[in-house]
């Protein structure tokens, strides 16, 4: 009797230690609902103020003005939209909401949320907002967009489900008799977007689509161990972007007559309809000519292989080449002047320390062309139109520099798709994703505004190259290119990602790694500062991404983060010594230290070092819900002393080990401050702690955690 009590009390522990399990497991693995839960409540008593640019900050307390305070709203769905009808006729209500209802429902707030927006401004025209999908109130696969963005509007009606707009700013917009719906809708977007008027991205989730059990059952069934494919448009159980695009192609094109841009829409390698613009004379008649500028030194077989590939590929034959060198050793000099001859180029030859910005701007200052190609010498041109689709962007006048996308040679891993402005600084994002998925609305696939594109491969006007006075030689090495971009943005000039535009690059042939070095590493961090210091209203922000996306990583995630994701967590030492047993070592602890290391998070807001030990362990062949972990470190006199330790989820275990009983949460991270230690070396052991037993399993794990004399 007495043992089937005992077992049946354990048979309950182990039931809570299970549920409370599953409970960490779900909010661990799918950080949107946390997102819903945590921040989205912050958006009810903030107003956001957006210049048309993108320009978005936070405005608490807006008042609306007097006249406005009783605005009011009416909704109209795409369904309504029938072709020959127009939609505006006996609507009275000053704002007027387009809604996709077929596909899904605005949220609750969304009609007295815009309208409140619109009272408080009394200069905005026209809101869009973010959506998501939901099935039996889950809220899940978020699509959080960029600020007003000219040419990916043109690509795709990236406005979504959900527009709101002053009837007296729009309500003259002629509607297309011939067409219905969803097509009507995004005719009407394209007009209204070629008016002088202000069109406002609020960050708020306005649109819910309404997705099915078997959709939502797929999506929830995605791979969790590798965070693209939960951003990858190919694993959604849903339409794609570009599905509707022939149903779409006439009101592009008609969109591109109305804005002066001759040209015609073309299928690329992957099926999308890109826009490819007719090229425009000069001023004194003559197709313009491209200053192909390209800064090398000693790497004349790579170069060689760069100007090659340009050579083969002429679809625009109007270009002339400059090489800049800051001072090859002479038998590569040599080799060069046999180049230069054998190719026709121009060769400029001025030896200097190496400094990117400078070396550009001389090759400027030697080149005849009306437009300007920036092209590294480790880029191998892979196909013939390139030219010509990012001249014909280029020309277009609310255009800055033109940027193409890079690929790992012998490979489909990205290495640039347009560069964010993310809270670590400047980065490409996607970077070593495979090009044979599209991620997040076609990131990769049509044509993106972004805050900036790599001069790799970046083209832009030779005007406006010189109204930004160039690039800043201050900025020897990195950011340069960014810099420059943040300059044509600070113009009101957007930056456009050429998708359809591929070129490999045999990165880093040139210089190598800047995080190779501790002094690399120092260089970049002072040159990022530099950066913020000249352009402090871009300090850790980006118009064209979504404050409501993370901005620590390089894929699209949700700005959500875990307790071991933060720069500012602190676990801490706990007071009391831990008296280890010898009976508590025991093998089937399996345990793997990813790290163990003094840490510095580089995030520009918040610089901040911790003592940083993380990685991933498991009781062999047991139920692992019922354990605790701690980490434990062995001072020199052989007492251990217990650091608090976050548990974390880990599904690249359970895919590896799919016989281990509930390994979802067998990650483990401890962040000690400094100080916390005094200097020296501390040996690291993990406990585990059966909740259901007196049962204690103790592991070397083998590595060191080394604090530096001031443990600081």
């Amino acid at each position: 009797m007495p043992g089937n009590i005992k077992q049946t009390i354990q048979e309950i522990k182990i039931r809570q230690c299970k549920k409370e399990h599953d409970k960490e497991v779900e909010r661990q693995a799918d950080r949107y609902p946390q997102w819903v839960i945590s921040e989205e409540p912050k958006q009810n008593d903030e107003l956001y103020l957006s210049e048309p640019v993108g320009d978005m900050a936070a405005l608490p307390g807006a008042q609306p003005a007097a006249e406005e305070r009783k605005l009011k709203s009416a909704v109209i769905g795409f369904d309504e939209l029938a072709a020959g009808v127009h939609p505006f006729d006996g609507v009275k209500q000053p704002i007027v909401v387009l809604a996709d209802t077929q596909a899904g429902v605005l949220s609750a707030r969304a009609q007295s949320r815009v309208t409140a927006l619109f009272a408080a401004h009394s200069d905005w025209d026209m809101i869009y907002g973010d959506e998501d999908h939901c099935f039996a109130k889950n809220r899940f696969a978020p699509w959080m967009k960029p600020d007003y963005s000219p040419d990916t509007l043109l690509s795709f009606p990236y406005f979504g489900g959900f527009a709101a707009f002053r009837l007296s700013s729009y309500g003259d917009v002629m509607w297309i008799d011939d067409a219905a719906g969803k097509v009507r809708v995004y005719d009407f977007l394209l007009k209204c977007s070629e008016r002088e008027k202000k069109i406002v991205h609020v960050p708020e989730v306005f649109f819910h689509r309404t997705a099915t059990q078997e959709q939502y059952a797929a999506y929830r069934a995605i791979d969790r161990d590798d965070p693209r494919m939960m951003t990858a448009d190919d694993c959604m159980p849903w339409a794609l972007p570009w599905e509707d695009q022939e149903d779409y192609r006439e009101i592009r094109l008609q969109a591109m007559k109305r804005r002066g841009y001759a040209g015609e829409l073309v299928p690329d390698a992957f099926g999308i309809l890109q826009p490819v613009y007719e090229i425009k004379d000069n001023t004194a008649g003559k197709k313009p000519l491209v200053s192909i500028i390209i800064p090398s030194k000693d790497n004349v077989d790579v170069l060689e292989r760069c100007i090659r590939s340009v050579r083969a590929h002429e679809a625009y034959p109007h270009y002339e080449i400059l090489v800049v060198d800051n001072g090859s050793a002479g038998a590569v000099r040599t080799r060069m002047k046999n180049l230069e001859r054998e190719f026709s180029f121009s060769y400029y030859y001025e030896p200097m320390e190496f400094n990117f910005s400078q070396m550009i701007n001389l090759g400027v200052s030697k080149a005849r062309g009306d437009y300007l190609l920036l092209l590294n010498d480790d880029c191998e041109v892979t196909q013939d139109d390139w030219l010509l689709k990012m001249l014909g962007q280029a020309q277009l006048p609310h255009v800055g520099a033109v940027g193409a996308k890079l690929i790992y040679p012998d490979s489909d891993l990205i290495q640039h798709a347009g560069v964010t402005n993310l809270t670590a600084g400047p980065a490409h994002k996607l970077q070593r994703d495979s090009d044979s998925h599209s991620y997040y609305y076609g990131r990769n696939r049509f044509c993106y505004d972004y805050i900036g594109v790599t001069a790799a491969c970046m083209m832009v006007a030779r005007d406006r190259f010189e109204a930004v006075g160039g690039f800043d030689e201050g900025l020897r090495v990195a950011f340069n290119d960014v810099d420059f971009c943040f300059k044509l943005y600070e113009r009101g000039l957007y930056q456009v990602m050429r998708n359809d535009v591929v070129l490999y690059h045999h990165e880093s042939l040139s210089r190598g790694d800047d995080l190779l070095t501790e002094e690399k590493t120092m260089r970049l961090m002072q040159e990022r500062d530099l950066l913020y210091e000249r352009h402090p209203q871009l300090t850790a922000r980006d118009p064209f991404y979504s404050v409501n996306l993370l901005g620590c990583v390089i894929d699209y995630l949700i700005n959500y983060q875990y307790e071991y994701d933060r720069g500012d967590t602190r676990t801490g030492l706990l007071p009391e010594p831990v008296e280890v047993q010898p009976e508590w070592y025991n093998e089937c602890l399996i345990v793997m230290v990813d790290r163990a290391v003094k840490k510095d998070f580089m995030d520009v807001l918040t610089k901040q070092t911790v003592y940083q030990i993380e990685g991933w362990a498991y009781v062999l062949g047991q139920d692992n819900c019922r354990y605790t972990m701690s980490i434990l470190l062995k001072k020199e006199d052989g007492t251990f002393i217990e650091a608090e330790t976050l548990r974390r989820y880990r599904p690249d275990a359970v895919k590896i080990l799919p016989e281990q009983k509930n390994i979802e949460l067998s990650g483990f991270v401890a962040c000690l401050p400094p100080g916390a230690l005094p200097p020296g070396d501390y040996p690291v052991y993990l406990l585990f702690r059966d909740q259901c037993s007196r049962q204690r399993l103790l592991r070397d794990t083998g590595s060191v955690l080394k604090v530096d004399e001031d443990g600081k």
